[in-house]
């Protein structure tokens, strides 16, 4: 039986990898040194599956060479000829996907409200040291903090 009340973190597969990056060089204090600690140990096996899951589609539109290698040039795999349309596509498509990385339960819903608010004030740092002179690059680091803020919100259990 389903609790009416339970709620489950859903991260898209694109924030993964741009969390645990945005998280890793901050300076903490342990307790949330800990949190970070964990919650990334939980991310990680995620991010290694969707960074498979990109070789298999660059392996499934790159060009190869003779030995069945992937052609690269200025470190681009090189895309079969017609194919970018589908690689861009599969891509979207893999960033896109919603993962369900926990239910959210007491001994884990303290270190998510410690991650939450990491990227809380990281935006608020961003955005003061900006001062609003912002380059179209910040909009977008903006936009990426609060999607990932956004994400971090647990969703009720259907």
């Amino acid at each position: 039986m389903t609790n009416a009340n339970a709620k489950v973190l859903k991260v898209k597969n694109e924030l993964i990898g741009i969390i645990i990056g945005i998280m890793k060089p901050l300076v903490l204090d342990e307790k949330k040194s800990s949190a970070r600690r964990r919650f990334t140990r939980i991310l990680t096996p995620y991010q290694d599956d969707m960074l498979e899951a990109r070789k298999e589609i660059q392996l499934k539109y790159g060009e190869k060479d003779p030995e069945g290698n992937l052609k690269i040039v200025d470190n681009q795999v090189q895309i079969v000829k017609g194919m970018k349309k589908h690689l861009d596509t599969d891509w979207k498509q893999l960033n896109e996907e919603v993962i369900t990385i926990f239910d959210v339960m007491e001994s884990n819903k303290q270190d998510l409200e410690v991650v939450t608010t990491l990227f809380k004030d990281e935006l608020a740092k961003f955005e003061k040291e900006k001062e609003s002179n912002y380059t179209s690059d910040d909009f977008e680091i903006i936009s990426y903090y609060k999607e990932v803020i956004e994400n971090l919100k647990p969703v009720g259990i259907k």
